[in-house]
């Protein structure tokens, strides 16, 4: 290491090279907030930096395909950069036990059409069912960074084998997607653009909208869309936010007439190194899942007195490519797992399928959601009425 350069050597257990996407943050004299350089190792795991003078190292955030994205804040810890690769799934994964789903019901949703709001999507193996309403499609990014959207819809209603059997919260639901990619910002939701595609999924006549994105400042076009949404019976499941910092859940998740969720991990989940396990050690609260399952609040949810439930969001595992692709952590990913567990319940409740489309349809979903939770422990701004569990919408 040089006076402005800074080498790391990027290995898995055995010692041999990983190619990972790596983010150095540093700090800037006189900054008040980390900035972060982003560089790629090659296929012997080697990376360089160049470092702007003075800059001080905050922390360092290691991502590649099939293995837990690996974080450390002390540079000593990163020298080398171990990548742990992530367990394979051969049984019901423990965010689905959680929120009490019989994954031995291959088609748990049918009967249910959710739309997804969202960036990003490309169509893949398990997800060749969802449909895109719209426009030209966003395509989801590169081998590393998949669109946002393509993630969600693999939570919510992965159709490959073993994801349909094990992983995905809604396989047998119909998912419909509409893109609202800002245009100068690949990776933001367009205010206009999700204003317009949730009204494209109310002409789809979807029962439910999942929005894994949200702003702390309102929009009206988007508020006028939820309301339309609102009157024409569906419910909208929203991810409260990932700033811990914010003393009121973002929008649009706090209005009214959505439902805001934060999100939780399952207690000694995540391997050592491992984001997962970097945010289980800062967690502040810990509860007990529906299922008896030991768990932590994820640190970086935004809490509020608008919170209505909490649901697992912190090392989800996707399959990609018919391989275990990423550990996902976030109130993003938490939203469409509590949104498939209130369709598999909707799914089976006669009265709700058989309601005209108006806003009495709209308040019985979000009444089967609420009487679905159980309380895991957390304080109400955290937790809200708790965590689904199907069982209890039975």
């Amino acid at each position: 290491m040089s006076e402005n350069k800074i080498d790391f050597a990027v290995s898995d257990d055995d010692g041999n090279g990983v190619a990972a996407r790596i983010f150095l943050f540093i700090r800037r004299p006189d900054a008040e907030v980390a900035d972060p350089l982003m560089g790629m190792s090659d296929q012997s795991g080697w990376v360089s930096f160049v470092l702007p003078p003075r800059a001080v190292f905050e922390c360092l955030v290691a991502r590649a395909p099939g293995y837990w994205t690996a974080y450390c804040d002390d540079i000593a810890d990163c020298v080398p950069i171990t990548m742990r690769r992530l367990p394979d799934v051969v049984e019901s994964a423990w965010w689905l036990n959680c929120l009490g789903i019989d994954t031995s019901r291959s088609k748990r949703g049918a009967n249910i059409k959710i739309g997804v709001v969202d960036t990003g999507f490309s169509k893949g193996d398990g997800i060749r069912h969802v449909h895109e309403i719209g426009g030209a499609r966003q395509q989801g990014g590169d081998e590393f960074e998949p669109g946002h959207g393509e993630l969600v819809c693999r939570v919510l209603g992965d159709r490959s084998k073993k994801a349909r059997r094990w992983m995905s919260a809604a396989p047998g639901a119909q998912i419909f997607f509409a893109d609202a990619t800002h245009s100068d910002e690949p990776e933001k939701v367009s205010a206009l653009g999700a204003a317009i595609a949730i009204n494209k999924l109310l002409d789809a006549k979807v029962d439910l909208i999942n929005l894994s994105w949200g702003e702390p400042f309102e929009d009206d076009r988007v508020l006028d869309a939820i309301k339309a949404a609102d009157e024409l019976g569906v419910a909208v499941v929203a991810a409260s936010g990932n700033d811990p910092n914010d003393q009121q859940v973002y929008f649009p998740a706090r209005h009214e007439s959505c439902i805001a969720v934060t999100a939780f991990g399952k207690t000694g989940w995540g391997e050592a190194g491992s984001v997962v396990a970097y945010d289980q050690k800062h967690s502040r609260m810990v509860g007990k899942a529906p299922s008896g399952d030991a768990i932590y609040f994820w640190c970086n949810s935004t809490c509020g007195v608008d919170v209505n439930g909490t649901a697992p969001g912190a090392g989800i595992l996707v399959q990609r490519k018919n391989e275990i692709y990423a550990a996902l952590s976030g109130t993003s990913f938490a939203a469409p797992l509590a949104c498939g567990a209130l369709a598999v319940a909707l799914a089976q409740d006669k009265e709700y399928l058989d309601m005209p489309r108006s806003k009495d349809r709209t308040q019985h979903a979000r009444s089967v959601f609420l009487k679905m939770c159980v309380s895991v422990g957390l304080d109400y701004s955290s937790q809200g009425y708790g965590s689904p569990f199907a069982a209890g919408g039975r």
